[in-house]
């Protein structure tokens, strides 16, 4: 970068690439309540682009060509450099010296998105009178083999059309690569940057993943971080299933069976209608998946209130033979 101002202001990024099934949207919700106190401590958190979505999931959509109707964003014409700007004048404004990012789908990005990203962070820094000193970029470990089964089982939830083990084996091979992108950062980057990482396993995690990325002593004056996060509920396999032949009969011919709508929607005729579609049946699937969830739950209640009532039956039916046979 040439002719940076004197004044620009210094500002560390701090990028949560996840990934998926890390706890990770519960890690956003966390932080999106505590952003006035994070600001407080130097740590300047975005609001959501969007009200039904928490994280900042529009820049790695952006930096991806992803069509933001994925994600149900109806904004239209957004600007990857204007949306970082704002956010670098934002973080200037409060003072603050760190800048928080989080969107599970930088952990999908390849070399050159990456590269991308950095490129338009930095031009946008230099545009709102800020200095970006490093990059920090945090990822949660998961065992690996709990991980692809919870990944597959999303991209079916997402609208994947593949059959569950075929996208466990297709993301045994192309997590690995994902991962190994994100740890050669340091040297694919220009600006200095480190990759940290937390396993997800243990106790205490939410505790844990504060003090890892902000601090202990953050993490120290959040008490209502005792309580720990719940992983998104997993779908039964049956529900799967029905989503995954609903996504049959919904993608349009051509639409991948991995990643359907991880595309531009203007590249492929029907796939802005599919989603749309996608997105109104899944709360239906996700509604009936708890009133299975709490019949289960209470079946054992229900066999043992039966077996008491045939147990009272069984013995008001003797105590009235005995009578007749006695003539009592």
């Amino acid at each position: 970068m040439t002719g940076r101002s004197a004044s620009a202001w210094p500002l560390k990024v701090i990028i949560h690439a996840g990934p998926h099934k890390t706890g990770t949207t519960s890690v956003q919700t966390l932080v999106e309540e505590h952003r006035d106190f994070l600001v407080s401590r130097g740590i300047f958190v975005p609001e959501r682009r969007d009200a039904s979505l928490v994280g900042h999931h529009v820049i790695a959509c952006l930096v991806m060509d992803i069509s933001l109707a994925k994600l149900g964003v109806r904004e239209a014409g957004q600007s990857l450099d204007k949306i970082l700007g704002d956010w670098f004048a934002a973080a200037r404004n409060a003072r603050a010296d760190q800048l928080f990012i989080s969107a599970e789908l930088f952990s999908f990005m390849d070399e050159q998105q990456w590269r991308d990203l950095e490129s338009t962070l930095q031009s946008a820094a230099d545009h709102s009178g800020v200095f970006v000193t490093r990059f920090t970029v945090h990822v949660t470990d998961r065992e690996m083999s709990s991980r692809l089964r919870s990944l597959a089982a999303e991209m079916v939830n997402q609208g994947a059309t593949a059959p569950m083990s075929e996208l466990v084996e297709f993301f045994a091979t192309y997590i690995p690569g994902r991962d190994r992108v994100i740890a050669a950062l340091p040297q694919i980057l220009a600006t200095e940057t480190t990759v940290s990482r937390i396993p997800l396993e243990g106790d205490a995690f939410t505790r844990r993943w504060f003090g890892h990325v902000f601090g202990s002593d953050v993490a120290n004056e959040l008490p209502s971080l005792a309580q720990e996060i719940q992983l998104n509920q997993a779908k039964s396999p049956e529900t799967l299933e029905e989503i995954r032949l609903f996504s049959v009969l919904n993608n349009p011919d051509g639409a991948d069976p991995v990643f359907p709508f991880h595309r531009n929607f203007d590249d492929t005729p029907g796939l802005a209608g599919a989603n749309a579609r996608l997105f109104m049946v899944r709360p239906v699937f996700r509604v009936r998946d708890a009133y299975r969830a709490e019949r289960e739950a209470q079946e054992p209640v229900v066999q043992g209130l039966r077996a008491e009532f045939a147990r009272l039956s069984d013995r008001r039916l003797r105590a009235r033979l005995r009578r007749l046979l006695l003539g009592r």
